[in-house]
């Protein structure tokens, strides 16, 4: 997790779990903004490892 400034987080990994609870190897980033309702996704990036 890198944070340039206190309104923007940027969160880079490699596994996760699927909503229906399948794993899911990719290399993933998302950056998230601050915003007055809440923290919003600018960004995402996924690239699926073989």
């Amino acid at each position: 997790m890198a944070e340039p400034g206190s309104d923007i987080v940027m969160l880079t990994y490699a596994h996760a779990t699927r909503e229906d609870g399948e794993p899911c190897e990719a290399l993933v980033s998302t950056c998230h903004v601050h915003r007055a309702d809440g923290w919003k996704m600018m960004f995402r990036s996924r690239t699926p490892i073989e």
